[in-house]
Parts: C-alpha cells; sequence; structure tokens
C-alpha cells in the first residue's frame, strides 16, 4: 500500500466524499457527509463524526458550496450541543476553522459565529478569535461585539482597531463609520465605547491594554510631524498632575502626572481605567468624570460610565421616572393617594453578561 493511501475507515470515507466533491456533485456529496455521520454516532463514534462534519464543511467552503457548507457545520454545532461536548481547545478550534474559511458578509456566517458562541457560553477565548477576524476586516460592529467579550489580549486589537478608526476619520470626515456618532468627531470616541465596554464588564487589563495600545500610536505619530498633522489627528497636549489636568474635570488628592491629549475622549479613557485600577481609592475621581462629562457623552456612553460605577466603586444609580408617566400608572393602579413623583432607587448589582450596543 502507498504511503499516501488513506489507512482508516474515515480517511478513506472522506478521500471518497472529496472527490465526489472535487468532481462537482455537490448535493451527493453533502447528502453522504449527512448518513455518513449518523451511522458514525449510531456507533459511538463521536470523534470520527466530529472529523467527518468538519471536512466536509472545508472542503465544501473550498468549492464556494456556501449553504451546504454552513449546513454541515451547524450538523456539527447540532452534535456538540446532543453529545454534551465540552468547549475544550479541540472542540473550539473545529468552530475556528470553519470561522477563518467562511465568508464574513453572508448571513449564514453570521448565524454560524451566534450559534457557536451560544454553545460555548460566551467562551472569551472563541469572541477573541471571530473579533480578531472581524477587526482584521474592517468590520467595526461585530468586532465590537466580540472583542469586549474576548480575553485580555483582545484590549490590544480593540486599541489598534480605535487607531484604524481614528486614521480614517482624519483622511474622510465625512465617511459614515458604523457605530460612530456623527457630533462626536472625537478621534478616540471608539476607543472610549471600548474602555467602558470592557469596565463595565471588570475586564481592567483588556481596558488598560486597549489605552495603552492607542496612546502608543498617537505618542509614535507625534514622533513624526509628517503623520501627526495629516494622518493621525490626535496630538499631547501636555503632561499634567493627575489633579488638575486643564480643561478636563479635576481630580482632587491625587499627585499622580498624567500626559493629557488633544482628544477629550481620550482623556477621559486614561482617566477612568487610572481610576478603577485604584480601587475604592478612585471613587472620587469617577464621580467627577461621570459629572463633568454628563451632557458631553452619548446616551449609550453615559450609560455605559454608570455601570462603570457599579460595577468597580457599587454607586446606587438613580432611576429617572417621567413625572406624567407615574402619574399616569398610579390612576390606573388605584394608588393615587400616593405621591406619584417620587423618584424611585434602585440598587444595581453588577454588569450584565450583555451589553446594549446600540
Amino acid at each position: 500500500m502507498a504511503s499516501g493511501t488513506p489507512k482508516t475507515g474515515v480517511e478513506k470515507t472522506l478521500a471518497k466524499l472529496k472527490l465526489s466533491a472535487d468532481q462537482g456533485n455537490y448535493y451527493e456529496a453533502h447528502q453522504m457527509y449527512h448518513s455518513v455521520t449518523q451511522r458514525y454516532v449510531r456507533q459511538g463514534k463521536l470523534d470520527d463524526a466530529m472529523q467527518l462534519l468538519t471536512s466536509g464543511a472545508l472542503d465544501l467552503l473550498r468549492h464556494a458550496q456556501w449553504g451546504s457548507a454552513s449546513d454541515l457545520a451547524m450538523r456539527l454545532l447540532a452534535l456538540y450541543e446532543t453529545q454534551h461536548i465540552e468547549c475544550t481547545a479541540a472542540a473550539r478550534a473545529r468552530l475556528t476553522d470553519l470561522f477563518a474559511a467562511m465568508p464574513l458578509d453572508d448571513a449564514l456566517t453570521h448565524d454560524f459565529v451566534r450559534a457557536a458562541c451560544k454553545w460555548a457560553q460566551d467562551d472569551p477565548a472563541l469572541h477573541h478569535v471571530v473579533g480578531a477576524r472581524y477587526a482584521a476586516h474592517g468590520h467595526l460592529a461585530e468586532a465590537e461585539h466580540h472583542l469586549v467579550r474576548g480575553v485580555a489580549a483582545s484590549g490590544t486589537l480593540a486599541g489598534h482597531l480605535a487607531v484604524a478608526v481614528a486614521r480614517a476619520l482624519q483622511r474622510r470626515p465625512d465617511a459614515f463609520l458604523p457605530n460612530v456618532v456623527d457630533r462626536y468627531r472625537d478621534p478616540a470616541y471608539v476607543l472610549l465605547r471600548f474602555v467602558l465596554q470592557f469596565l463595565a464588564l471588570r475586564k481592567l487589563g483588556a481596558a488598560a491594554a486597549a489605552v495603552r495600545a492607542f496612546t502608543q500610536a498617537v505618542d509614535a505619530a507625534d514622533a513624526d510631524a509628517a503623520k501627526a498633522a495629516g494622518r493621525f489627528g490626535v496630538r499631547p497636549r501636555q503632561a499634567l498632575p493627575f489633579a488638575a489636568a486643564a480643561g478636563d474635570p479635576p481630580l482632587t488628592g491625587d499627585k499622580e502626572r498624567v500626559d493629557v491629549y488633544d482628544a477629550p475622549f481620550l482623556n477621559v479613557a486614561i482617566v477612568v481605567v487610572l481610576a478603577c485600577t485604584r480601587g475604592e481609592a478612585g471613587r472620587p475621581a469617577c464621580a467627577q468624570l461621570r459629572q463633568a462629562y454628563a451632557h458631553r457623552l452619548d446616551p449609550a456612553l453615559s450609560q455605559l460610565l454608570d455601570r462603570v460605577a457599579v460595577a468597580f466603586f457599587g454607586v446606587v444609580i438613580q432611576k429617572q421616572v417621567n413625572p406624567l408617566e407615574s402619574l399616569m400608572a398610579s390612576l390606573f393602579s388605584g394608588d393615587g393617594g400616593k405621591d406619584a413623583s417620587a423618584p424611585a432607587r434602585r440598587a444595581v448589582a453588577g454588569p450584565s453578561s450583555q451589553l446594549d450596543m446600540d
């Protein structure tokens, strides 16, 4: 027997089905992958079944048979679910190999990613790999969603992505970018979104890594005057005491000096990370940030900053109540004798596992 000839039963099956696909018999190959997989499952050969589905999906992807490939990929996830396959490195690798070969703009790819993350119970390592590919191809919204749920290294990728957005805004200020509100042209807007979401999930290391990656890019660009003036749009302003950054909220009681930039949202990101790093000692700084920027952040960022205060400092957030709405509710509920205009207060225990990205 020649050395290249398949020896095991699954290898022989894979070779036969691969040949069928190479000859253009995609429907036949697709059906055979399903039927042989079912036979392996009945025989208890789960590893062979998973290998067959993964190889089959990859082979059909190579032939641009997106629908059939996606069907096999989803069958793999169904097998994971029904057979209670744990989220091991090997199980995750099959999914990331499939994702790496899928077209990013296809709706079936998004379905597969959602199902994979659900099966993996939002495994950070899986989110990191998915977010990294989306980021590499400029898919900002998808990259943001996954990177904030990733690992510590996801923070560095988030910082690099925020730099790429800042440079794009500098080159084309009128360009539409998903998740960038037109009225906020601060180059560090995307960075601040990342940082606050990381912190709301108590991922301090990732938040610090994002800020570090962004500021390193700013400082490197500033060393080259041409880049600083024409390619980036952010420059270091000066180093001031942590207690008194001119034009920014005063942070009393601290003597540490921090770099201040001409992008206010970058300064906010730096200070909020520093405040969270200091634990209870950072509570005053966080409170002053929330007060100073209450009307300068869009609602999503403002809510995230509140959640950071809850997550790190146990702040009780006052719920805003519409007096007319409360009055109507009290009338229809028969509680007209109560003071409907009194605002309700509630303590928020901590950040949820999901964030509102809109």
